[in-house]
C-alpha cells in the first residue's frame, strides 16, 4: 500500500473494527497499525489510535515492542489521536510504568494541551510513572506545578498528587519551580493553595529544602488556621520542614506562632510550639518573648503539645516557669510529659544556679 492510498484508510477502518469487538485479532498487525499512525491522512491516523486504544484496554503488554513507533503520536494535531495515544499510554503505565521512560518529555509537552481530556490524561499517565519512580516524571515537574492552577479539577488534583510523590523520591527536581510553587500558595482560589500547600509540605517536610522557601512561611502560617484539617496538616508539615532546615527562617515569625497558641484546632497549636521550639533550639534569645503564652500549653489536652511546650520551657525558662512544670512533671497522666517537664526543671535549675554564681566563686551561690 502507498503511504496516501485509499486502501491504507480502509485497512485502518478495519483494524479498529476488529479491535472494538476482538482486540486480540490485531495482535500480528501491529507493526502496520503504528504505520497508519504516522499517516499524513487525519482520518487514517483517528482510525488506527482507535484501534490502539482498544487493543491497550485489553492487553497493554501486547503493544510494548511497538511504543518507540507510536510515541510521536503524541503529538499529534488531531486531538482525537493524541488523545486516543496519551489515554492509551496511561493505561500502559499501569502496568508497565517503566516502559514510558522516554515518553516524558512527550507526556510533559501535552500538559499544556489545549483540550482538556489531553491534559488529564498526560497528568494522569505521568502521575502512575511517578508512583513507580518519582526520578522518572521528574523532568515534568515545573510544567506539573503549572497544572496546580488548571481550570479542570481532576487535572489539578492528579498533578498535586503526582507532584507529592516527586517531591518525596526527586525532590530537587521541584527547586526550579519553587517560586512558582510559592505564588500558588496565596493563588486566590483555594483548591489551587491546597494543591500547592500539598506538594511544598511533602518538599520541604521530606527533605532539607532550600533556602529560599522561607518565603513561603507567611501563607504557610496563615493556611495553619484552615477550617479543614487536612489543610492545617500539609502546612504543619511544611512550616516544620523549613523550621527544622532552616530555624534561623522562623525566628520573625515567632510573634505570630504565639498567636496560634490558642487556636481551636489542636494540630495549630502543636505545629505552632513545635516550630517555636525548633527556632528556639538554634537561638534562644527569640523564643523567651513566648515563655508566658508557652506554660499555658503545659495544660493543652494534646500530650505531644504539652511535651513540646516544656521543651520550650527546659531552653529559655526561668524560675517563674518552674510551679507549673513541677505540677507537670507529678501529675500529668502521659509518662514522657512528665520526664519532659521534669527534665525541663533539672535544667532551669542548673541555668539559674550557673547564672547566679561568679567567676570567683567557681559557680557557687550562698
Amino acid at each position: 500500500m502507498t503511504e496516501e492510498s485509499p486502501e491504507r484508510r480502509e485497512f485502518a477502518r478495519g483494524l479498529a473494527t476488529t479491535a472494538t469487538t476482538s482486540p486480540e485479532a490485531v495482535l500480528d498487525d501491529l507493526d502496520e497499525l503504528a504505520t497508519c499512525l504516522a499517516s499524513e491522512d487525519a482520518r487514517t491516523r483517528e482510525l488506527a489510535a482507535l484501534a490502539f486504544e482498544r487493543v491497550v484496554d485489553a492487553d497493554p503488554d501486547a503493544v510494548l515492542r511497538v511504543l518507540p513507533r507510536v510515541l510521536a503520536a503524541i503529538d499529534d494535531p488531531v486531538v482525537e489521536v493524541r488523545g486516543r495515544i496519551v489515554r492509551s499510554l496511561g493505561t500502559v503505565a499501569e502496568r508497565n510504568p517503566g516502559a514510558l521512560a522516554d515518553a516524558v518529555d512527550r507526556l510533559a509537552g501535552r500538559l499544556g494541551d489545549d483540550a482538556d481530556p489531553v491534559r488529564s490524561a498526560a497528568v494522569l499517565a505521568l502521575g502512575r510513572i511517578a508512583a513507580a519512580e518519582p526520578a522518572a516524571a521528574a523532568e515534568a515537574a515545573p510544567e506539573l506545578v503549572e497544572r496546580l492552577a488548571d481550570p479542570v479539577t481532576q487535572v489539578r488534583e492528579n498533578a498535586a498528587e503526582t507532584l507529592s510523590r516527586i517531591a518525596g523520591g526527586a525532590p530537587d527536581a521541584l527547586e526550579p519551580a519553587l517560586d512558582r510553587l510559592v505564588d500558588l500558595l496565596e493563588d486566590d482560589d483555594d483548591a489551587v493553595r491546597t494543591g500547592a500547600l500539598r506538594t511544598f509540605a511533602r518538599y520541604a517536610y521530606e527533605t532539607d529544602p532550600a533556602r529560599k522557601t522561607s518565603g513561603a512561611l507567611p501563607a504557610l502560617i496563615d493556611r495553619l488556621q484552615a477550617t479543614d484539617e487536612e489543610t492545617r496538616e500539609y502546612a504543619l508539615a511544611a512550616v516544620l520542614g523549613i523550621a527544622k532546615a532552616h530555624p534561623e527562617t522562623v525566628t520573625a515569625a515567632i510573634p505570630r506562632l504565639v498567636d496560634l497558641f490558642d487556636a481551636p484546632a489542636p494540630k495549630t497549636r502543636l505545629g505552632a510550639v513545635r516550630a517555636v521550639y525548633l527556632a528556639g533550639a538554634e537561638f534562644p534569645e527569640v523564643a523567651e518573648p513566648a515563655v508566658p503564652a508557652v506554660v499555658d500549653l503545659l495544660d493543652d489536652p494534646n500530650p505531644r503539645t504539652r511535651i513540646n511546650a516544656a521543651a520550650v520551657c527546659a531552653l529559655v525558662g526561668d524560675e517563674s516557669v518552674i510551679d507549673a512544670l513541677r505540677t507537670a512533671a507529678e501529675s500529668d497522666t502521659n509518662e514522657d510529659v512528665r520526664r519532659v517537664a521534669a527534665q525541663a526543671i533539672e535544667r532551669i535549675e542548673t541555668r539559674v544556679e550557673e547564672e547566679r554564681g561568679t567567676p570567683d566563686d567557681g559557680g557557687l551561690s550562698f
